[in-house]
């Protein structure tokens, strides 16, 4: 998190200093070649589409509102184009000729960079697949939008829009941090008494549990099982469902190996807000589906994003799962770097720890995310480990050590 904070910030200050030349064709070429320069630089520090997305922000964000110019607003739409440039270079020029096409139709550079901006995420999509994609074409749609406002009618109503905008996404910001603490208190530590979920094992004896979510993956999962196999390692694969369908040799390879099984949905949907029957059908769809491809039925479930229902609860206690956490993640879902991703995993693992990795999965789609530096990262974890005298058990050899049948002990242990 501290290396996106340097980028945002670093991003931001660059976006902040005002340009030579301002107008013209000279200014326009300046101001891309801030945008560019902004993107670059974030992907040398980090080649990820989070990273990029992040600098985007604070880039546009400098640009748009500087400190050194006493806040005073400046158009960013060429500042966010130079970094759609350098991001997805095919989008980039897809966008310009969208604009061009709607102001020879519309005469109005204001519609032209609205409805480019409304088209952008889009674009990026039909592009790329990748949720970081659209997330980066949604933020440059909210700058550009709001700074179209006043330039499409330029009166106090324009004003007022403007103003509700902001009001609407001062809401948004808040109502997503107040949600994001909830979750993670509720996932890493829950209320109340919990018999039926496990988070860690015993902490008598210096033992670990590897366990990789959202796959398989026909690209980084075979990386992953030749790195346990290689170290000698069993982990825990809780494997989504439709994943198993179109990868069935993978899945057989992750039991063939040793590797215990879990059950992690149909198709990665969140539990809560899912209704009875259809929570049953992505438990039930996906474990008959494990059971098929692999011979051996699941017994153990995680929810995806750690969220769960009652309902979901007491039918997973009814076919007789348990419901396995994590206490210590890798955060690899943010793409950091793997030096980073190590040694978040080695400075808060303990004995008994549940490691939690991915080895598919995406922001928010069940596919397309960037795994390759969780794949750099896990010889590191084992060995750092190894070194410190820990062994590494599959789920199931954790529950039979521990023998985790009642209450879970109280965790306070790092997320």
């Amino acid at each position: 998190m501290i290396l996106y904070l340097y980028v945002l910030l670093f991003s931001w200050f660059w976006g902040s200093l005002k340009l030579p030349i301002d107008g013209g064709w000279k200014g326009t070429v300046l101001a891309v070649g801030k945008g560019a320069a902004a993107i670059f630089a974030a992907r040398l520090v980090n080649d990820t589409g989070l990273t990029m997305t992040i600098a985007l922000v604070g880039v546009m964000a400098g640009q748009a509102w500087s400190p050194l110019l006493r806040f005073a607003e400046r158009p960013a739409h060429w500042v966010a184009w130079g970094g759609l440039l350098v991001f997805s270079p095919p989008a980039g020029l897809l966008a310009a000729f969208a604009a061009f096409v709607i102001y020879y139709l519309a005469g109005s550079a204001a519609v032209a960079r609205l409805g480019a901006g409304l088209f952008l995420p889009f674009l990026l999509w039909q592009i790329k697949e990748l949720d970081i994609y659209v997330i980066f074409g949604l933020v440059c749609t909210v700058f550009l939008a709001y700074q179209a406002i006043p330039l499409l009618n330029p009166d106090r109503s324009a004003l007022r829009k403007r103003q509700r905008l902001r009001q609407l996404l001062a809401v948004i910001l808040i109502v997503f941090i107040a949600v994001t603490v909830f979750f993670n208190r509720y996932v890493y530590q829950g209320f109340g008494k919990q018999i039926d979920i496990i988070r860690r094992g015993t902490g008598e004896f210096k033992v670990a549990a590897l366990t990789f979510d959202d796959g398989p993956d026909p690209l980084y999962t075979p990386a992953i099982l030749d790195i346990l196999k290689y170290y000698g390692v069993s982990a825990t694969f809780f494997m989504v469902g439709r994943h198993v369908e179109q990868y069935p040799e993978l899945a057989r390879r992750i039991a063939r190996e040793g590797h215990s099984l879990g059950n992690h949905t149909w198709s990665h949907r969140s539990l809560v807000p899912l209704s009875t029957d259809y929570t049953r059908l992505e438990i039930m769809r996906t474990h008959e589906m494990i059971e098929k491809v692999t011979g051996r039925p699941p017994r153990f479930f995680r929810p995806p994003r750690g969220i769960y229902s009652t309902f979901a609860r007491d039918f997973l206690q009814e076919q007789g799962y348990t419901v396995v956490l994590w206490n210590v993640t890798s955060q690899d879902w943010l793409e950091l770097p793997a030096g980073r991703i190590a040694a978040r995993v080695l400075n808060r693992a303990g004995p008994g720890s549940i490691l939690l990795f991915h080895d598919s999965g995406n922001l928010v789609s069940t596919e397309g995310g960037n795994r390759i530096n969780t794949v750099k990262a896990l010889p590191l974890v084992i060995e750092g480990l190894q070194e410190q005298g820990y062994f590494f058990l599959t789920i199931e050899e954790l529950i039979i050590l521990t023998g985790l049948t009642g209450e879970e002990k109280p965790d306070h242990g790092g997320s």
